[in-house]
């Protein structure tokens, strides 16, 4: 905790535009006591990748995704959620421990492809995609 705490900064309205969704300054807090916390990006694609993985697991029975499929994570507020993403809002949600909430959508002309909405303490949302690795352009 000291760690994190020690990179801490106040929060500054010009990071907005990278924060996560369901993250950002509080309303009910004063401006002056907000912080801000800097995270690589890699690091959290890697442990929220491995988040889809383990989801995958437990709900697909037992699957381990390898290759030539890949896991991918996007992160976008909702007022830019493609339709494609609001279809499978039908499906109900799993929740997979307290303050963990996942939904998951298969395709059925490639049943290891799969769509993951998930939702942290009604917060942060991600999602992670698990399709086939496109294949690199070879010249000819």
């Amino acid at each position: 905790m000291e760690r994190v705490f020690r990179d801490a900064k106040p929060y500054s309205v010009e990071v907005q535009p990278y924060v996560l969704p369901g993250l950002g300054p509080h309303p009910e807090a004063p401006h002056n006591q907000q912080l801000q916390i800097m995270v690589p990006g890699g690091k959290l694609q890697e442990v929220f990748g491995k988040i889809v993985r383990g989801c995958e697991y437990w709900l697909a029975n037992g699957r381990i995704v390898e290759p030539p499929y890949q896991v991918s994570i996007y992160f976008v507020h909702d007022a830019d959620v493609p339709d494609v993403v609001r279809a499978f809002a039908p499906f109900g949600p799993v929740h997979l421990g307290p303050g963990f909430r996942v939904r998951r959508a298969g395709a059925h002309d490639e049943p290891l492809t799969s769509l993951y909405e998930i939702v942290l303490w009604d917060t942060l949302k991600f999602f992670g995609v698990i399709d086939r690795a496109e294949a690199p352009d070879v010249p000819a």
